[in-house]
């Protein structure tokens, strides 16, 4: 019985470590990519091992309908073979029923909740190597395209979120944690440089997501107490002031970006009204099944090699997949939200914020079905945590 039970564990700690470092090395600018054909042959392993080795005990059956749709999206659609939809399909299905909310059981819910434990410390091992590297040289950390900064990581709109959502993530654990006071120092000066690493990288959708997703995690700690929440604002927004001369300089990416709206006649999301309309666009010449799985009509949306920017990962789903999807997706997304915050948890805290983190910054970025992307990855993660946590939330986890 006890050596099951160790067997068990460390099957759970190769997996969830495969798991998270498949999609991790995708964004790290001095690790070569591993092939797409070895990258989803892993995952379809690992999916396979979800589906007959983990004794599923919970279906989501309005998952299984999103990807009955997403289906019959290419097998109505006549799509571009240059897209490769259908291996963007198979990549999607590994993934989410990998990771997603499709199937659960307490296995499958440790499963998870390794993952996001690793998947959460890596991204702030991420954010704060990077950050020291560029403090020594910054120019290591500047990113070929554009020359912004990037960290290690590939592009500065993959640094940005990154630095975003560990920010909630560390701000969360002071708060709720009771470390001792070299900790919680150590978590306050980790918690500063991964936001002044979001604002450095640039990336306005992830500042805007991070700032109101700090606004509920504060507001859900200082739950039914109105005056603790005003006081703390008060007090943060004092300290930002005062600590102005020392990080406003690292606004300079964003500085310039809002100059060139402004000149362009633009607001702060003129560059992606264009595909916005391009999406709607091609939802509205068909509603029901969008234009095909991942794919676009706009050749604006079209960057070669199959690859697409679609600019909204809610239009995304709409626009390609059609109406039906998007209620689906919709609805799991705010179901979770209710849910978490009725369970009134640590836990359930943390995840809400996460969620609104990413609600919001999908309406720049279209990564709901890009499959061989890190974003991606995560989105899914945290949706398929949520599920699991909705459903084992009486169960102890990290």
């Amino acid at each position: 019985m006890q050596n099951n039970i160790i067997k068990r564990i460390n099957h759970n700690y190769i997996l969830c470590t495969i798991c998270t470092i498949l999609p991790t090395i995708r964004i790290i600018k001095f690790i070569p990519n591993i092939p797409s054909a070895l990258y989803f042959a892993i995952w379809a392993v690992i999916a396979y091992i979800i589906i007959f080795g983990e004794h599923i005990r919970r279906v989501n059956y309005s998952m299984i309908l999103f990807i009955v749709i997403c289906f019959l999206s290419l097998l109505l659609n006549n799509v571009d073979p240059k897209f490769n939809a259908g291996l963007r399909l198979i990549g999607f299905v590994l993934i989410v029923i990998s990771i997603g909310p499709v199937f659960d059981s307490f296995r499958i819910f440790s499963i998870k909740d390794l993952c996001m434990q690793y998947v959460l410390y890596g991204m702030t091992f991420i954010t704060i190597i990077s950050f020291f590297i560029y403090s020594i040289a910054p120019t290591l950390m500047m990113t070929e395209r554009g020359n912004l900064y990037g960290g290690i990581t590939i592009h500065s709109m993959q640094m940005s979120p990154i630095a975003g959502i560990v920010s909630i993530f560390l701000i969360h654990k002071y708060l709720y944690s009771k470390g001792n006071n070299l900790k919680n120092i150590l978590i306050i000066c980790f918690s500063a440089i991964s936001v002044i690493s979001c604002i450095l990288a640039g990336s306005r959708s992830a500042i805007i997501a991070m700032v109101i997703a700090m606004i509920v995690l504060l507001k859900l700690y200082c739950r039914n107490n109105i005056r603790k929440f005003i006081s703390i604002s008060l007090i943060i927004i004092l300290f930002c002031a005062i600590s102005s001369p020392l990080w406003w300089s690292y606004t300079e990416t964003v500085q310039a970006k809002m100059e060139y709206s402004e000149e362009t006649g633009g607001g702060v999301l003129s560059s992606r009204s264009n595909v916005w309309e391009e999406r709607i666009n091609e939802f509205k010449a068909n509603p029901l099944f969008g234009c095909g799985f991942a794919t676009v009509v706009s050749d604006l949306s079209y960057r070669g090699n199959g690859l697409v920017e679609p600019g909204n990962g809610w239009l995304f789903i709409l626009s390609s997949t059609g109406i039906i999807t998007f209620f689906i997706f919709s609805i799991i997304y705010i179901r979770y939200i209710i849910y978490l915050y009725k369970l009134q948890t640590p836990k359930a805290d943390l995840i809400i914020p996460l969620l609104i983190f990413i609600g919001i910054h999908l309406n720049a970025e279209g990564y709901t079905l890009s499959s061989g992307t890190f974003l991606f990855y995560f989105l899914w993660l945290i949706m398929g945590y949520a599920y699991s946590y909705i459903n084992n939330k009486h169960i102890h986890t990290f």
